[in-house]
């Protein structure tokens, strides 16, 4: 499920807060395989939006292409012209995942779900109760300074307890 802000200052916040959410969970992560007997991989995968043909992911996989040996070059003429050739095409959404074993069981972290969980707040009771794909949500304000900096202790703290909760769960199964 995904989240639904209910406003741009909230976008910006949840924004802001993503990328060092999703680093503190792999840290985590990676911290728990450690002191573990599970064993687990991380994957970069694409989710192009429905309807995608392989026509289209071709084109773009060129321009990307085009757009990068622009670049190298300095030619902004080019850069511009590529980059609009680009926004005007679908893209892919990135799905972040650690695959584990341990013995003959498995299970998977979606890090986007644990980023979720650590950037809003009550984001598993809000998305059990939800319909549909989107889930209401709101931001967690704790993890953000007064200026709007990012709480890093309160975001390692949540970070942290988040992957101790998963792996508890799988110690229960």
């Amino acid at each position: 499920m995904k989240p639904k802000l209910k406003d741009m200052d909230a976008w910006y916040k949840a924004e802001a807060l993503m990328q060092p959410a999703l680093i503190r969970a792999i840290d985590n992560i990676r911290k728990a395989l450690d002191q573990s007997d599970w064993q687990g991989k991380y994957e970069e995968e694409w989710e192009w939006p429905e309807g995608t043909t392989e026509e289209t992911k071709t084109r773009i996989k060129l321009l990307e292409q085009q757009l990068k040996d622009a670049e190298k070059v300095g030619d902004m003429p080019r850069v511009d012209e590529v980059q609009g050739a680009l926004n005007a095409l679908p893209q892919p959404q990135p799905l972040y995942t650690f695959h584990l074993k341990k013995g003959d069981r498995t299970a998977m972290i979606d890090l986007w779900q644990i980023c979720y969980r650590i950037c809003f707040k009550d984001y598993a009771a809000r998305a059990a109760l939800s319909t549909g794909n989107r889930v209401a949500v709101e931001v967690d304000d704790s993890l953000l300074e007064a200026g709007g900096d990012i709480n890093w202790q309160r975001l390692d703290e949540k970070a942290k307890m988040e992957i101790s909760a998963f792996f508890k769960r799988l110690t229960n199964q």
